[in-house]
């Protein structure tokens, strides 16, 4: 019994969390909070409604740009530590200058 209040409280609290994310994703930053409605809009806003969501590509892109960056650079590093142990050269130098036994 107890679990199905915790659930449905859960569920309450989650529902409410979407909503408020919803009208607020849905606002249009300086607007004075009206909702965007596509439908409805007015020439005048038509051309800035255009660019509402650009924040959101540049944030992509800059994810992307460093989600790549990053994995360069990780695998920039491997490959310098498989190098240090494995170096064909350093191998090679290293049984030259042993001495014959």
């Amino acid at each position: 019994m107890e679990t199905n209040e915790a659930l449905n409280d859960i569920y309450g609290r989650l529902q409410h969390l979407l909503t408020t994310l919803n009208k607020t994703l849905r606002t249009i930053p300086g607007k004075n909070e009206t909702e965007w409605n596509p439908v409805h809009s007015s020439s005048s806003s038509s051309s800035s409604s255009k660019n509402d969501h650009s924040y959101i590509y540049i944030l992509f892109i800059l994810i992307l740009f460093s989600v790549t960056v990053a994995g360069i650079v990780l695998g920039h590093t491997r490959v310098k530590k498989t190098d240090r142990r494995q170096d064909p050269y350093k191998i090679y130098i290293e049984r030259r200058l042993q001495p014959n036994l």
